[in-house]
């Protein structure tokens, strides 16, 4: 070769395959997809007070016209099982209150404090009517060494189980979950009716349901 040659030009390296994106979920995109979000601890207190500020709330039928956040898709049947609780114990003016919330400065604290509160009693109304159906008090619990707790999924099956004793007691008409709510007094006494109707014969209240 000659001393003067140019030295040879290395080939370009071939470049390593790129390796495939990672798609990444922000932490509420991720629970809403996997059907978590959270729901096993939420308070109803707390899951009012959101719905409350994203303008959620009907206070007319909190129950059937209120809209429920995305992370509650996989459990709204025990979210609006527990606003029907609400709907039967609560006082409307709680619930006119969290209807209201995005009609004011959310962001002003007196206001979402006055929303807090709405939220808080129409919590306790409901938790205490649902002891009651239990046959116990908010006292009686909080002496108990596990107190139950207003916890949205727990509620719910507390509330089904109850419902369940009220579609008995009205002659299992429909589906039991949708049976309505019916105060302890008048389901005892349509308890000791059904107890005291003979055999193979339907009780009276069974045919008005």
């Amino acid at each position: 070769a000659e001393p003067n040659a140019a030295a040879p030009v290395p080939a370009a390296p071939v470049p390593a395959a790129c390796p495939p994106i990672r798609l990444g979920y922000s932490n509420d995109a991720r629970q809403v997809a996997e059907g978590r979000g959270g729901n096993a601890n939420e308070t109803l207190k707390d899951v009012l007070k959101e719905m409350a500020k994203a303008g959620m709330i009907s206070a007319s039928n909190i129950d059937t016209k209120s809209r429920y956040p995305d992370r509650w898709h996989k459990h709204k049947a025990g979210l609006f099982r527990c606003l029907e609780l609400v709907a039967f114990a609560g006082d409307e003016f709680d619930m006119v209150i969290l209807e209201r919330g995005p009609e004011q400065n959310i962001f002003d604290a007196a206001v979402e404090q006055n929303i807090f509160d709405a939220a808080c009693r129409l919590e306790k109304a409901a938790h205490e009517k649902l002891l009651e159906f239990e046959g116990t008090s908010l006292e009686m619990n909080a002496k108990e060494d596990r107190p139950k707790q207003p916890v949205i999924l727990a509620l719910a099956t507390r509330i089904l189980a109850y419902k369940k004793r009220c579609w008995e007691a009205t002659g299992k008409q429909g589906k039991h979950s949708a049976a309505p709510l019916i105060e302890l007094d008048a389901l005892r006494e349509m308890e000791k009716e059904q107890q005291s109707t003979p055999p193979n014969y339907r009780n009276v209240r069974s045919y008005f349901n």
